[in-house]
């Protein structure tokens, strides 16, 4: 395994990261999943009190007996739901005690944005300080965040001082979070990326992602992760591994993969953006058609149809469209068959996209009711 620092903490983290947020439903299995990873030279592993129907820290606190010692623990504190001193130290509490833990290495302030960091972070009496006093008393080693918002907004917590770590996505078709990366990288916070493969979607088959790659040998999944640790300024890729075999595959890619060359960057980013091009033809994901009436979550069920018709990920993206509504999913909104067509976002689309139009299409291309019509029909 190879391993890097994590930014000026004085840790070295294993290129390869552990993300339970995908196990097998077996928990015995899951153990046996995560203990071959920590076997084969993966150091860190992170988790979250509501990943895998809330499974995933007490999986994980089984799966470090015996590795305590030679392994990193990441775990949440979802500050949304949490936004005060004494639910924050609650919440702290009961990870360690889940895990069967004394001391959490990575303690992230979970999901943050612009408006969270600004009206509850900020606070005096707020969750960050209490992850400041549980640090002083030996709870907690390193405080991180994980960020979902724009890239610029993540540089005022970056430039804190507050934070050891961040979080953050960061993939093959999904580089938007390269500033902020960047920004980390220089004042010294160490880089997790969560979703390097994308959450799957860029393992599944497809010619555009094949067409990408410089090796024709190696794997979409390979691929995927090569080029998140092409960037230097990331520490370890978190990926979610629900087998022993996903485990093998991704241990082999960081024991044995050359770094992609100059070359092969340049030819994928020259491919990227063609490719992007042709999706901005639809939609750029700029979010001004937002909020709907409805809820119809319009940028992401146009995401969806970039990726099936533009990466060839067809598969991937009418899974995604059926769990929008889904109870407990994390991505907010509904499918396009909650449109009522009050036509109120289109006047706002500066491309002029006829967006009740294509929302049709897009609902008759993956074929099926989204979450809501069904909860409706049954």
């Amino acid at each position: 395994m190879q391993y890097r620092p994590l930014g000026t903490t004085g840790l070295q983290v294993s290129m390869l990261g552990f993300g339970a947020m995908r196990m097998p439903e077996n928990e015995d299995e899951a153990i046996a999943v995560i203990q071959r990873a920590f076997d084969l030279g993966v150091n860190v592993i992170d988790t979250a009190p509501y990943y895998c129907k809330n499974r995933s820290e007490t999986i994980v606190g089984k799966a470090l007996r015996g590795y305590r010692d030679s392994v990193l623990l990441s775990t949440k504190n979802p500050v949304q739901q949490n936004p005060t001193a004494a639910a924050s130290r609650r919440q702290l509490e009961g990870s360690l005690r889940t895990m069967c833990v004394e001391t959490i290495d990575l303690y992230h302030m979970w999901s943050l944005n612009k408006t969270m960091w600004e009206t509850i972070l900020l606070k005096p009496d707020g969750p960050l300080a209490v992850a400041k006093q549980a640090k002083e008393q030996g709870l907690i080693r390193h405080i991180c965040f994980s960020w979902h918002d724009a890239a610029e907004h993540a540089i005022p917590l970056i430039e804190s001082g507050e934070f050891d770590c961040m979080t953050i996505q960061y993939n093959l078709v999904n580089q938007s979070q390269a500033q902020a990366i960047e920004a980390a990288y220089r004042h010294g916070l160490g880089v997790f990326v969560m979703g390097p493969v994308a959450g799957g979607m860029l393992a599944h088959p497809s010619q555009v992602i094949k067409r990408l790659k410089p090796v024709k040998a190696q794997s979409n999944t390979a691929l995927a992760l090569r080029f998140v640790w092409a960037n230097c300024a990331v520490s370890s890729a978190l990926s979610g591994m629900s087998s022993i075999a996903q485990v093998e595959e991704n241990v082999a890619t960081a024991n044995h993969s050359a770094p992609l060359s100059g070359d092969e960057l340049a030819a994928i980013q020259a491919t990227l953006e063609q490719l992007k091009a042709l999706g901005d033809r639809f939609c750029t994901g700029c979010g001004y058609c937002e909020p709907c009436p409805q809820k119809v979550n319009i940028p992401e069920i146009f995401k969806y149809r970039n990726y099936a018709i533009v990466y060839d990920l067809a598969d991937w993206a009418r899974t995604n469209y059926q769990l929008l509504g889904s109870k407990g999913h994390w991505v907010p909104g509904f499918g396009a068959d909650a449109c009522t067509e009050c036509g109120e976002c289109e006047p706002k689309c500066p491309q002029r996209i006829p967006i009740v139009e294509q929302l049709k299409e897009v609902h008759a291309l993956f074929g099926t009711q989204s979450a809501r019509s069904r909860s409706k029909s049954s």
